[in-house]
């Protein structure tokens, strides 16, 4: 889901809670508490959702401080093949087809 459609799904999450917390007056306190922490879920969702889910922003909404994973190792690249090994390839694909030719093949799988 795209972050501008679950912001607005989020926000009418958080409208809808606070109006039923609003509206009925006759509500129970572990009912009205457990909508409250609903409706506190859905804020903290939406700030980080809109800070793009920085360390920060998480800290600042929750009260936590997460563990921060480490950066990757970032490995050199290799080659495909070394040089050496190119030419043994192409010392075989000439091999190969001169077999080929010898059997009046025009492809290697024909």
């Amino acid at each position: 889901m795209k972050a501008k459609k679950a912001i607005k799904k989020l926000k009418k999450a958080q409208l809808s809670l606070s109006d039923v917390v609003g509206q009925w007056s006759d509500l129970g306190s572990e009912a009205r508490d457990l909508l409250s922490a609903a409706g506190e879920s859905v804020k903290r969702a939406l700030v980080l959702i809109d800070t793009g889910g920085s360390g920060a922003a998480t800290e600042a909404t929750t009260g936590r401080t997460g563990k921060r994973r480490s950066a990757p190792v970032k490995r050199p690249r290799k080659t495909a093949f070394s040089e050496e090994r190119k030419r043994k390839l192409s010392l075989a694909a000439k091999r190969r087809w001169a077999a080929a030719k010898r059997r009046g093949a025009r492809t290697l799988a024909g």
